[in-house]
């Protein structure tokens, strides 16, 4: 496969159609406010569910896809076979950390918000925290390892992207479970937290309403800049390539141990024999 850098832009690619179709649905059937609701809102109920997971499913097996390419550019890149052994673990554990990532992706896109909460909240936190180490791991790789597979622009622009996941990721955590943004009242104590029938929404005059503002915003930028740091390994893999799994015919084995070729009724003494011009064009 020459044009691998088209994995990370297909996993982009799905990614935002399973977050976007979704909210571009809920949106239109006023089901919730324009104004930033949860990513997975749009993926909470049927009809739109199936869209927001088929689609979200897809980023998901190929982001495992993408792991593992990246984790073989960086052992042919640096030969680890031939240095530290140190080296070659991390990267193996930087591919672990990005499967486990990808898996909880997986968990968000089948188990839905509302009908299998504990569920749906451990797939998020394991893509959520897989993709910040594995962001993480590759930027601290780039600054210790020569020569730079990575260019400077590019390198900055991912600790950009990671500073921002970072932040927006304890933001998102800070304001999901606890009253911070949320005032106190007159008694100075907090406010209950109401209960809602299908989709958390808060009025402009609620308590609540820049608490949860500031949940969602954070988790839409968190979300964006992790798929934007995986958007930049398509740079680098352009100067890359893979053989694609292939599959050859071996003939059936005699009592002899010779290997024998039923379409030409002939003993495969090499491997040149496999690849007969006359017995291709036969099929």
């Amino acid at each position: 496969m020459k044009k691998l850098w088209l994995l990370p832009v297909l996993h982009v690619t799905f990614a935002c159609l399973a977050f976007f179709s979704g909210y571009i649905i809920i949106v239109a059937k006023n089901l919730v406010s324009p104004l930033l609701p949860y990513i997975s809102d749009g993926g909470a109920y049927p009809p739109e569910s199936g869209v927001f997971g088929q689609f979200l499913n897809i980023a998901a097996a190929i982001l495992g896809i993408v792991v593992y390419v990246r984790y073989q550019q960086l052992e042919i890149f640096y030969n680890y076979n031939k240095t530290e052994d140190l080296w070659k673990k991390f990267n193996i554990t930087l591919l672990i950390i990005g499967w486990l990532s990808s898996f909880g992706m997986s968990i968000v896109a089948n188990f839905q918000e509302y009908s299998v909460p504990m569920m749906h909240i451990i797939g998020a936190m394991l893509s959520f925290f897989g993709g910040i180490l594995y962001v993480w791991g590759h930027i601290f790789l780039t600054i210790k390892k020569k020569p730079k597979l990575t260019p400077k622009w590019l390198f900055i622009l991912r600790i950009i992207l990671g500073i921002l996941s970072l932040i927006f990721l304890i933001f998102h955590l800070i304001t999901q479970w606890t009253f911070v943004f949320v005032e106190k009242d007159s008694n100075g104590l907090y406010p209950t937290l109401p209960s809602f029938d299908k989709f958390e929404e808060y009025p402009k005059d609620s308590p609540f309403y820049a608490r949860h503002l500031v949940t969602t915003f954070s988790e839409w930028i968190l979300v964006l800049s992790l798929e934007a740091h995986f958007f930049s390994y398509s740079f680098e893999l352009k100067d890359f390539m893979a053989n694609i799994i292939t599959v050859e015919y071996r003939g059936i084995t005699t009592n002899t141990n010779d290997r024998f070729d039923i379409r030409t009724n002939k003993i495969i003494r090499r491997q040149s024999d496999i690849f007969i011009s006359n017995v291709l064009e036969s099929f």
